[in-house]
């Protein structure tokens, strides 16, 4: 009796507690683990793999390899890795390969597409990683193969690629669509990591929809998935985004309030490649403030920074901030030569409008000198050999927005050189652009310039008509310069 009491003594003192802390210990990986080992690998390099993670968290606890987890969870992979993949578990050894070697796990899980096609799992992850890597074209495809029967996980990364591919394609609308779809996806699979990223760039498609509560509340949400996660990264990505919006409204004070915040952020958690964007954004704002000289400062520190990361695309956005703040400053040959080093940064890229734009920085810039230059004819000459290019290309890879403004500074082109009707001819090529675009900014523009030409050439009705016209568009906003200036060419011609 004696024993048997004992043993009740024992189970309940020291038995129950044992059972309660392995019960809680495997309850604990489901719960928190998980998590933990993804805020650990959150480095911003942009892979995330919440389901997969949780699948690997169990695993090491159901082979009891405690060490690896617990490396696991400082943000070491090889360990868990190369215990994993000597089990069988090849899967989950490449997506832990994916986050400090994502080159080596993209051609592992290539391997599994190509003796599997219907491997959706593989698929996703190759999708993933393809982007990560710059293979946009590899991406997508990876993405459209992934089959109905696929998991919610692997569903929504398919839709998210998805919403890429129509934002990319200007359909915005189907990006909206395909980005709800995903995120719903990711919320039933608890991918948090890969719905705040989808969050994000949903906000962006709203912000450009000029949807702007609706992007408010996309980029907030964002925020407080990456705060609740502890990740400094999606944090990071989220008030940068916020600002970014803040500019769009014209809430320049919150737009240096959240750009603020998020480079507090970045700097803590030595995000190098945050804070290289955010310095860029940053210039950005300080443009659109009109202080030129202090956007200068921040983009020639980001494009330190996106130098020393390798990161072309952040170099050649900074050179094109740089050449608009010498633009402002009227330093025309400056302008010239970091418009040149943007476009040479850009080029090759599949950011097509980018390039564009920057060639045209370089148009312009040319055309601005050749007013202040002997020499000018040079000059004018240059410029329309770039304008001529950029046609050739929009024509092909881009939309009307490119090829309208190339026309309307080509029609400047033969203004100055008084062959008026040529610059009628392309002041109305442009025209038919923007009316079809519905930019109203661009169309007022347009009907101002032909009204100029109009008067040059004596026709006093043509050139009242038109610039009547171009008063009545540009009425959106009777407090601008540009709305001041055609009242008095009006008054002009009474």
């Amino acid at each position: 009796m004696k024993y048997f009491a004992f043993a009740v003594i024992f189970l309940f003192f020291i038995g129950l507690p044992l059972l309660f802390l392995s019960w809680y210990r495997r309850s604990l990986s489901r719960r928190h683990y998980a998590a933990l080992a993804a805020a650990a690998l959150d480095k911003g390099q942009g892979y995330y793999a919440t389901p997969y993670l949780r699948r690997i968290v169990d695993r090491l606890l159901k082979l009891r390899n405690f060490a690896a987890l617990e490396k696991l969870l400082k943000g070491e992979t090889a360990p868990a890795a190369k215990f994993l993949a000597a089990r069988g578990y090849s899967f989950e050894a490449a997506v832990l390969e994916a986050f400090s070697r994502p080159s080596v796990a993209a051609a592992r899980f290539q391997a599994r597409v190509k003796s599997n096609p219907a491997d959706n799992e593989a698929l996703a992850e190759l999708a993933k990683l393809s982007h990560l890597l710059g293979k946009t074209s590899r991406s997508r495809l990876a993405a459209e193969k992934i089959g109905a029967k696929a998991t919610a996980y692997a569903s929504g990364i398919r839709l998210y690629f998805a919403m890429l591919g129509a934002a990319a394609d200007g359909d915005l609308q189907r990006a909206v669509d395909y980005g709800v779809r995903a995120n719903r996806r990711f919320a039933k699979s608890k991918a948090w990591y890969e719905e705040a990223r989808s969050l994000v760039f949903l906000g962006t498609v709203y912000r450009v929809s000029s949807l702007f509560d609706a992007a408010y509340i996309m980029y907030k949400t964002a925020e407080n998935i990456g705060r609740r996660l502890k990740s400094p990264v999606l944090t990071t990505e989220a008030l940068a985004n916020l600002g970014m919006l803040m500019m769009t409204e014209n809430r320049f004070s919150e737009a240096a309030d959240f750009l603020a915040e998020a480079a507090k952020t970045a700097r803590k958690h030595k995000l190098d490649g945050y804070l290289a964007e955010l310095g860029n954004q940053r210039a950005l704002l300080k443009l659109l403030t009109a202080s030129p000289a202090a956007a200068e400062r921040y983009a020639q520190t980001a494009l330190e920074r996106h130098t020393r990361l390798k990161n072309r695309g952040g170099q050649a956005f900074s050179y094109e901030l740089l050449s608009h703040a010498a633009k402002e400053k009227a330093d025309y040959p400056a302008m010239v030569s970091r418009a040149s080093q943007a476009e040479a940064a850009y080029k090759g890229s599949d950011n097509i409008s980018a390039y564009l734009e920057s060639m045209y920085l370089r148009a312009e810039g040319l055309f601005l000198q050749a007013k202040n230059r002997l020499g000018g004819k040079k000059y004018l000459e240059s410029a329309e050999t770039v304008l001529r290019r950029i046609l050739m290309i929009a024509k092909k890879k881009s939309g009307c927005f490119h090829a309208a403004n190339a026309y309307t500074l080509l029609g400047l082109i033969f203004l100055r050189r008084k062959e008026y009707a040529r610059a009628r001819a392309l002041f109305n090529q442009s025209l038919a652009l923007e009316q079809k675009d519905e930019r109203i900014t661009g169309i007022a523009a347009d009907f101002a310039n032909i009204g100029l030409t109009e008067k040059l050439c004596g026709n006093r009705e043509q050139a009242r008509k038109n610039l009547q016209a171009a008063l009545e568009y540009a009425a959106v906003d009777p407090e601008s310069d540009f709305y001041k200036q055609l009242q008095q060419r009006l008054a002009e011609l009474d």
